[in-house]
């Protein structure tokens, strides 16, 4: 199954433990998927080759919000498989949110990424006041980049964001 053409959010998660296996995205991917509150998701690859294969690119100055945002006190675990959909990050123009991060981290939020690859066009992981990145046993690698661009990015906005990466 999948999420296809989602944006207000696709799937949005606000409290709980959530495990998500073999769920695809298609379509333009803004708010594709949203954890919040004290949400715990869990996004497992099951027999995906990618999550993001079918996604659309986004022109620039359309707007593009991140495909998943993650707040408050929730943690996103992304536990094996590739991101690499042409429509994952954003192109050159000043999107909205986060800059074009494909993952938009904020609150005292955790995103954690075990065993991923991840494919960015341009921007890939924003973190915003205090939130926190791990990764660990994955890679991030620029492809197609059009325009500048960034792994990790964290906004010195009062906060104190905490990027961890172990083994990658």
């Amino acid at each position: 199954g999948g999420a296809g053409n989602a944006g207000n959010p696709g799937i949005d998660v606000t409290t709980g433990n959530v495990v998500l296996e073999g769920v695809a995205f298609s379509g333009r991917l803004g708010n594709a998927l949203k954890v919040s509150g004290d949400a715990i998701v869990t996004v497992l690859p099951g027999a995906l080759t990618d999550y993001v294969a079918d996604a659309l690119a986004y022109v620039d100055a359309s707007g593009y919000n991140p495909f998943a945002e993650v707040s408050g006190t929730a943690q996103l675990t992304l536990a094996g498989g590739t991101f690499g959909g042409p429509g994952l990050g954003y192109g050159a123009a000043l999107p909205r949110l986060n800059y074009g991060a494909a993952f938009a981290v904020r609150g005292d939020a955790r995103l954690v990424v075990d065993g991923v690859t991840l494919k960015l066009r341009t921007r890939g992981i924003g973190l915003q006041q205090n939130a926190s990145v791990l990764i660990e046993d994955s890679s991030l690698t620029a492809v197609a980049m059009t325009s500048g661009g960034y792994g990790v990015w964290a906004m010195n906005d009062g906060g104190a964001a905490k990027i961890e990466i172990e083994g990658s």
